[in-house]
């Protein structure tokens, strides 16, 4: 299902006060996110419009930065240095709505990180959140926290080539997060000591294991999706050999499949038969009223009609002579009355141009909190299709009028 991250932007609060608090825009009154960044005072806020942004930013003490929202505004540390690094002096901030990629990637930190924080500092409170973090060496890391608090929500952390996240000292609040792929651990306590809370994340398919810890910090973990790791779930060392712990407090947790929309192209959705949804803390709730879910994006149950496809045998390479591919579906249906509408298909080409719709289906009627399903649907790709990536789209609503809902899946096309 496609949905906007939501990107918490409260330009009335600041950590100093509001009143008054600046709004600064980049590019409009500077042409670099660090040139705004450097005029700034504490409270004030830099806004970033969207764009791409070729930097390796220094944060400043009480600094609110904002991008437009992950899928907008870009960081990229050209395989330079930490993309963002906040060091000794920046102990308040919000880094909030950025895609955060290209660090150094040469091996050891600092130096080779998306979102890299040192305070060396006993107090402050530090905010990432609605960030996609991948492509970097490590993911975010935390050093010398000594008594500070760090809230890391909302972020989808992915194929960084070591660690998604590390934290050492301070409290850290790690909830919400999409935590998968990369090359060594999800998260990654190297160090001991502080207290960590992780809830509500999904840790997937990471090199190593999903959560490992320090033996001597204090960790509580509940309501994670913890699940196909290459060598593990929960393990901690740093005195012999890593061994297997049990979650304190372990409530909640569960290792499932969490069934994103389509990874392969960073698209980490969670598909309406995941077991993430409504799956978060109980007495937590996503923007929709309903119970939250595990990971970065929730899963709208607001609107009437949502439609899911699901391909079988992925990835799905179709060779140059052609061949078929196979998926399964439904509409699903969140209203409280009966929904009648249209289906239909369509192919985006490799060269982005829409054709269709290759499959159309009028009338069709979902009962209420109900559901129809599809199954083993089989669609025949010509030679003479282009080769490339494609982009296979469902739509529901009224054909020719009006869109419900969409959702898509890939497909590739050998020369």
């Amino acid at each position: 299902m496609k949905k906007n991250l939501i990107l918490f932007v409260t330009l009335s609060i600041g950590f100093y006060g509001a009143a008054c608090a600046a709004v600064i825009h980049v590019p409009g009154d500077y042409d670099t996110i660090q040139q705004g960044i450097n005029a700034g005072n504490p409270g004030d806020t830099v806004l970033v419009a969207p764009g791409i942004f070729h930097e390796n930013l220094h944060m400043a003490e009480g600094i609110n930065l904002f991008g437009s929202g992950p899928d907008k505004t870009v960081i990229d540390g050209g395989g330079i240095a930490d993309v963002i690094s906040a060091l000794s002096g920046a102990t308040n901030y919000v880094i909030d709505g950025f895609e955060v990629r290209n660090s150094h990637q040469g091996g050891g930190s600092p130096g080779n990180i998306g979102i890299f924080m040192n305070p060396s500092a006993s107090s402050g409170t530090k905010i990432v959140r609605n960030c996609y973090v991948h492509n970097n060496g490590h993911g975010i890391q935390i050093w010398n926290d000594f008594g500070g608090t760090a809230h890391i929500e909302n972020n989808v952390i992915v194929d960084n080539i070591y660690n998604g996240f590390d934290p050492y000292l301070g409290t850290t609040h790690l909830t919400n997060n999409t935590i998968v792929g990369n090359g060594v651990d999800g998260y990654h306590d190297w160090a001991g000591g502080g207290v960590v809370y992780i809830e509500n994340n999904i840790f997937a398919e990471n090199g190593r294991y999903g959560i490992f810890k320090h033996q001597t910090t204090p960790v509580f973990i509940s309501y994670n999706d913890v699940w196909n790791n290459v060598e593990g779930a929960y393990y901690q060392g740093y005195s012999g050999p890593p061994v297997p712990f049990v979650p304190n407090p372990g409530t909640g947790e569960i290792s499932e499949d969490p069934q994103f929309v389509a990874p392969v192209i960073a698209d980490y959705y969670l598909r309406w038969l995941s077991a993430c949804i409504d799956a978060g803390r109980p007495d937590l709730f996503d923007p929709d009223g309903t119970r939250s879910d595990m990971g970065a994006i929730y899963f709208d149950q607001s609107v009437a009609g949502v439609i899911e496809l699901y391909p079988h045998d992925t990835p799905i390479i179709i060779p140059s002579e052609g061949g078929s591919m196979s998926y399964a579906g439904g509409i699903f249906n969140f209203s409280s009355f009966a929904l009648t509408g249209d289906l239909w298909i369509m192919a985006e080409l490799p060269s982005g141009v829409h054709f269709g719709p290759v499959k159309l289906f009028h009338g069709l009627n979902v009962a209420a909190y109900g559901g129809r399903y599809i199954e083993n649907v089989n669609e025949d790709i010509p030679a003479g299709a282009p080769p490339g990536l494609y982009k296979y789209i469902a739509y529901v609503g009224l054909y020719g009028s009006g869109v419900l809902d969409s959702t898509y899946f890939t497909f590739e096309k050998a020369e």
